[in-house]
């Protein structure tokens, strides 16, 4: 898979089979790698400086933020922010088997790769719905402010405009 790449920790796990020319990725993603035979490779590549950590900045995490599920980790927020990033000036795909943000990063129309798996179909949308009244909100919350109804996470396909 010779290339350029942004890498999630998943990918990091596998970095001797994605053997990147140049990839890029957060310190967060890094810390995820905990065997030592995969934290051994993952160091060499960014000793050879076909690794690059670099952190996004605060515009393009907030951004990251508007599209993520609520449930992705930090990890994979920081890593959604930093591909938005660099899609800004370059169109390199993010390597991740990680559907929820395969699908945020669909909603931003940038280009992923999945390693073991065939990826995600359909682009979806999350957000929350009280059961009682149907009242929509962007948050998640434990009762609704109108009703006192239970809040459901509810999730609906986005349509792409042609």
């Amino acid at each position: 898979m010779k290339g350029r790449y942004i890498l999630d920790s998943a990918a990091l796990f596998k970095i001797g089979i994605v053997d990147p020319e140049l990839a890029y990725t957060t310190q967060e993603n890094v810390d995820e790698v905990i065997v030592e035979y995969e934290k051994a490779l993952v160091l060499k590549y960014i000793r050879e400086g076909r690794l690059i950590i670099k952190e996004p900045d605060d515009d393009h995490y907030k951004k990251a933020l508007k599209v993520a599920d609520p449930k992705l980790s930090s990890a994979d927020i920081k890593t959604l922010a930093l591909a938005v990033e660099i899609n800004e000036k370059d169109n390199v795909p993010v390597v991740t088997d990680d559907y929820s943000l395969q699908n945020a990063l669909s909603r931003l129309g940038i280009r992923f790769m999945p390693l073991k798996t065939n990826g995600i179909r359909k682009t979806y949308k999350w957000t929350y719905r009280c059961e009682w009244c149907g009242s929509y909100f962007h948050d998640e919350l434990k009762e609704c402010p109108k009703c006192g109804g239970p809040i459901r996470r509810v999730v609906f396909p986005v349509k792409h405009r042609k």
